[in-house]
């Protein structure tokens, strides 16, 4: 074979080479997309979880406040919209739409939530915040579902399952505690009621509530660190990979024009 054909022999073969990776270069990116895929996914799961677990302590805060509100006013709104929490968490009233942390703030507010609707789907647990000018509480539109069960389709673990049943379990026996306080407003007997609402061993109740919702909370910020960054390490490393094999790619293209030039002009 003269030196021609061993160029065209040549090109030839860094034109396969330069094909293959080339073919390599678009696995390594279709891998890449999909790995940050896979850290939206991730984000986007963890984000979820926080919110739910937080959930558990707005439901709590919400009571507290009802609760103090009935003692100091005696509207029977209050009252009204402190057993609906309840209902809602536990399931035994419907879940209002797109409800969250901040939907009792817009209620005791005097606005409708549902009218707040793209900003509670931006900022989820603002439910309660939206009516005390109201004497009716907010539109119901989903069917009753209980936070346990939202909690446990939402992918925790069991020991954080755990930790989320406890603490609903002390808000639940917290309740039970403001529900008295309510009835000592009923019988006139304000200072009771503020006191109950208010003093050291309620305050201590509240961080009995709190205390497993940290440490879950604590657990998801961790846990989500740790996803992620295992996540960026195979990114970045994919990326390398990538640069490598399109150089690489370029070079042997590069090559094989090379050779093919050489080969015409020696033919």
């Amino acid at each position: 074979m003269g030196n021609v054909g061993k160029l065209q022999t040549a090109a030839l073969v860094l034109t396969v080479a330069a094909g293959l990776m080339a073919v390599v270069s678009l696995i390594l990116f279709w891998r890449l997309s999909s790995v940050e895929q896979k850290i939206a996914e991730s984000q986007a799961r963890q984000y979820r979880n926080y919110v739910l677990a937080d959930g558990l302590r707005q439901t709590s805060d919400d009571l507290t406040r009802m609760a103090r509100l009935y003692a100091a006013t005696g509207e029977e709104r209050y009252r009204n919209w402190f057993q609906q929490i309840l209902d809602i968490r536990d399931g035994s009233a419907p879940r209002p739409e797109n409800y969250g942390g901040i939907y009792w703030d817009f209620v005791v507010a005097g606005e409708n939530p549902q009218a707040r609707r793209q900003l509670v789907q931006v900022l989820p647990g603002i439910y309660w915040d939206f009516a005390v000018d109201r004497e009716n509480p907010p539109d119901a539109a989903s069917e009753p579902l209980p936070l346990q069960t939202l909690l446990a389709s939402a992918g925790f673990t069991e020991g954080q399952l755990d930790l989320l049943r406890e603490s609903e379990a002390n808000s639940n026996a917290l309740a039970t505690l403001e529900t008295e306080a309510m009835q000592a407003a009923d019988a006139g007997d304000l200072e009771r009621a503020r006191s109950i609402l208010n003093g050291a061993d309620y305050h201590e109740s509240k961080a009995v509530i709190m205390r497993p919702l940290a440490q879950i909370l604590d657990d998801i910020e961790h846990t989500a660190a740790a996803e992620t960054a295992g996540y960026v390490r195979q990114w970045q490393t994919l990326a390398v990979a990538l640069l490598a094999a399109l150089v690489l790619s370029i070079l042997l293209s590069a090559g094989a024009v090379a050779a093919f030039i050489v080969a015409l002009r020696k033919s």
